[in-house]
């Protein structure tokens, strides 16, 4: 990225709002390297084409989304974005009505075109992360957004192994659903494109996930 702080609004927008397959997928594989992680209270990711797989069905599944991008906080030194994320979903399949709802991004980014692994820091990954707002020099909100695994860490931490499995399972199915609904023709969210079926041969531990290399790696 050539200005992080200014490219990561367009880069979330077409994640979240793009109807054209083939910009998804150059959007994915250009800002993300090969062996990124994904976390979510619903899954996780632990390659790029997995990723893909995620935001592909995240499209299929709310095609309306509306999203915004109120603020934007970078530190050049630590390379870290922190995104203050808006968006209302519309999941065709929910008939319940949505709200609109915040959530806090924070990928790390380096170089121009490359990110290292998400949540990463100095070589020491961290998935606690929050926002805290001042006012007159005192702490007026202190918003703490921690993960699904770190939360039933503190709690219950012989449960982590059933959370891992919960959170790959929902990386497959939404992999698998993306795959599903193109195949058959229920792409109004996503159109174009060509169907792989790698994100989910990877999310079933039938294909070889690329690497863990903490500092980043090159773009394949």
């Amino acid at each position: 990225m050539q200005d992080p702080k200014k490219d990561i609004i367009k880069v979330i927008q077409t994640l979240c709002t793009t109807r054209d397959a083939d910009e998804l997928e150059e959007t994915v594989m250009k800002y993300f390297v090969p062996d990124a992680k994904f976390s979510h209270p619903l899954c996780k990711a632990n390659s790029r084409n997995e990723i893909l797989g995620l935001f592909q069905w995240y499209r299929l599944a709310s095609p309306n989304t509306q999203i915004h991008v109120p603020s934007v906080m970078y530190d050049a030194e630590l390379n870290v974005l922190v995104v203050d994320v808006r968006e209302k979903l519309d999941v065709w399949f929910i008939p319940l009505p949505s709200k609109e709802g915040r959530r806090d991004d924070c990928p790390a980014a380096v170089g121009e075109d490359e990110w290292i692994s998400l949540y990463s820091v100095g070589g020491r990954p961290y998935t606690s992360y929050g926002r805290t707002l001042l006012s007159n020099r005192a702490v007026s909100v202190d918003d703490n957004a921690v993960s699904l695994q770190d939360q039933i860490g503190f709690l219950a931490s012989p449960l982590l192994p059933l959370a891992a499995i919960y959170l790959r399972l929902g990386c497959l199915l939404s992999n698998l659903g993306a795959c599903v609904f193109r195949t058959v023709g229920l792409n109004s969210g996503l159109r174009g494109g060509t169907v792989s079926y790698t994100g989910i041969l990877e999310a079933a531990g039938l294909a070889k996930t690329p690497g863990n290399k903490v500092n980043g790696s090159a773009r394949e």
